[in-house]
């Protein structure tokens, strides 16, 4: 059915109501994610009965709008934060995009070159969005860019952003390979995203549960309306936040 979402399927198969969120894909993840903490809590305020919970599912960047919009939420006590109960990132580029990454590269080496051919589109790559230069690394806050240059080869680092307490995490993973310990599928994921950066944040100390799933065969547009996925969220849209067990921080390459 071309019209199922999997919000319509949660709504059909749950009862939960399902509200869609759209934003310009080509301002900072930072911008966006302050866009829909302030949305989230004018929706709390004006709903006309009293939200019984939030589920927040993001889809490649908008997994790291969510994140980024927890983040600013959580600093201004915003009265939505204290509903959410799970967030469910689908091919999220927590640790950032190998393409983005190439097009930072290739910028940068056709720009020290002193040629027309060389420098032309070096000027042409260097028109990237800011939303897209963000994934560069998955920058989810103002400080990650405020002052720097984007196309710097140089990476400066950039600011560690905490998960929510009490929240249930779900990080969704794909490869194009069937297998997905194959070395293909190791090393290009989905096609846009390596399952080390969508399998969530490298975390120091973890006292809340996270959950992983891992998909192969399955290509990062798939991940937005593939069955298996489905099956993953529903199930998660079902079971108590207390029913996973931590889980222990695996190494991003």
């Amino acid at each position: 059915d071309p019209t199922a979402t999997f919000a319509s399927l949660l709504e059909r198969d749950l009862g939960i109501t399902p509200i869609f969120v759209r934003y310009n894909a080509g301002r900072h993840v930072s911008t966006n994610g302050r866009a829909l903490s302030a949305s989230l809590a004018a929706l709390v305020r004006s709903y006309p009965v009293p939200i019984e919970e939030l589920v927040l599912v993001g889809h490649s960047m908008g997994g790291l709008v969510i994140r980024s919009a927890c983040h600013y939420g959580d600093e201004a006590r915003a009265p939505w934060v204290p509903l959410v109960r799970r967030i469910v990132c689908l091919g999220s580029p927590h640790h950032g995009a190998p393409l983005e990454k190439f097009g930072n590269l290739l910028t940068g080496v056709l720009g020290a070159i002193d040629l027309p051919g060389t420098l032309i589109p070096a000027r042409i790559l260097e028109r990237r969005s800011a939303g897209i230069k963000d994934l560069r690394h998955g920058a989810l806050v103002d400080e990650d860019w405020l002052g720097r240059d984007p196309d710097a080869l140089k990476d400066d680092g950039r600011r560690e952003v905490p998960l929510l307490p009490d929240v249930t995490y779900h990080f969704v993973s794909a490869t194009v390979t069937a297998d997905p310990e194959h070395p293909v599928g190791q090393l290009i994921g989905d096609l846009l995203v390596r399952v080390p950066s969508s399998a969530g944040p490298l975390l120091r100390e973890t006292t809340f549960p996270i959950e992983r799933a891992r998909f192969g065969g399955v290509m990062h547009h798939q991940l937005q309306n593939h069955p298996a996925v489905y099956d993953v969220l529903r199930r998660a849209c079902t079971t108590s936040s207390d029913a996973a067990a931590p889980a222990t921080p695996t190494p991003i390459e």
